[in-house]
């Protein structure tokens, strides 16, 4: 988690206000161990199964999708675990 603490340190920020987007499942972790929001893209490494099994709250399929995720959670939708 330090490479994650040390980045939002650096941006001036917080956990609560960072996301983490990866393609393994040690992404996944650490952004889960930081306290920070674990997006998955599933067409790195690991597939959707392992990446939700390691803690992702959400997985996209898509480059395209990450945007349309971003604004929801900041709206304060799609919070929930798994989604």
């Amino acid at each position: 988690p330090s490479m994650i603490h040390t980045a939002i340190m650096e941006a001036g920020s917080h956990a609560g206000c960072a996301l983490m987007v990866g393609d393994t499942s040690y992404d996944m972790a650490m952004a889960r161990n930081s306290g920070v929001y674990a997006l998955g893209v599933d067409w790195g490494y690991h597939d959707r199964a392992e990446l939700l099994a390691a803690g992702a709250h959400h997985v996209v399929s898509s480059f395209y999708d990450i945007p349309a995720h971003v604004r929801r959670l900041i709206d304060g939708a799609g919070q929930g675990d798994g989604e």
